[in-house]
């Protein structure tokens, strides 16, 4: 993948990792490039408003990435299942599968 797509990932941020993970990660990080292991960020609850913050708008992120917005439940309470998932008048000619 290197070889075809050259530097395409700006940062991976793993957020509240487990810690089999991590280990996992500080095995396999000598056989990292440098330059893709510096796009890696571990992210806990403490430190996610500081990192996430850097790149993200953190009013638009959710709690647990250290953001301030409301779940999606909370903000679509007004949300009809029944009403979204309908079947449409131009979906009779299409097959039940």
């Amino acid at each position: 993948m290197q070889a075809h797509y050259p530097e395409r990932l700006y940062r991976a941020y793993f957020v509240n990792a487990p810690w089999f993970f991590r280990g996992f990660m500080k095995l396999v990080n000598p056989f990292i490039d440098a330059a893709s292991r510096e796009k890696f960020c571990f992210v806990s609850t403490e430190n996610a408003p500081k990192i996430m913050g850097a790149d993200f708008d953190l009013s638009e992120l959710e709690p647990f990435c250290g953001g301030s917005a409301r779940g999606y439940g909370e903000k679509n309470a007004d949300y009809d299942a029944e009403l979204c998932l309908r079947k449409l008048d131009f979906d009779v000619s299409l097959p039940l599968m």
